[in-house]
């Protein structure tokens, strides 16, 4: 009782395509595969919850008849699997340091170039990098002092003479 070759024959539990036969359980498996096999190449962790829910609702297809149960649970099982894995899994990247130059302030460089504001001059070293600097207080900081870095202004550290 299978199809004519190219037609679809059958209620929403049987899907017939060139003699090919596939029950809705068998559907929701093949489709949570693919979305987990999806997870690999997509980043964010969104696609395995989707595979997950879809593996979840092929057993549950071989007691729900109706098409519209069953697309009903795998709703479900969507809001459910996407509510757990966004409690469970810890965010990537914390929100409150967006770089590494935020771990800077308050660290101690050594004074490059002679750090003079009347002469816009003046260079820092931290961790082999070399930052222009700007002086918080009056006066001249000579090479080879150590600063401590307050703030942070584009590509400018302000620092103080420790």
């Amino acid at each position: 009782a299978y199809s004519e070759p190219g037609t679809y024959k059958g209620g929403p539990m049987d899907i017939h395509v060139f003699d090919f036969h596939m029950t809705a359980w068998q559907v929701a498996v093949t489709i949570g595969l693919l979305f987990m096999i999806a997870e690999v190449f997509v980043p964010g962790f969104v696609m395995f919850p989707i595979g997950l829910a879809f593996m979840a609702t092929a057993p549950i297809t071989l007691w729900v008849d109706s098409f519209a149960g069953q697309i009903a649970v795998l709703a479900g099982l969507l809001i459910v699997t996407f509510v757990i894995f966004h409690k469970l899994i810890p965010r990537t990247q914390p929100h409150e340091r967006l770089s590494n130059v935020d771990d800077m302030i308050g660290k101690t460089a050594t004074v490059e170039v002679d750090i003079d504001n009347d002469a816009n001059a003046g260079y820092v070293k931290l961790y082999g990098d070399s930052w222009r600097a700007v002086n918080l207080e009056d006066g001249t900081i000579g090479k080879g002092s150590k600063v401590k870095i307050e703030q942070l202004d584009g590509n400018k550290v302000l620092v103080r003479k420790i």
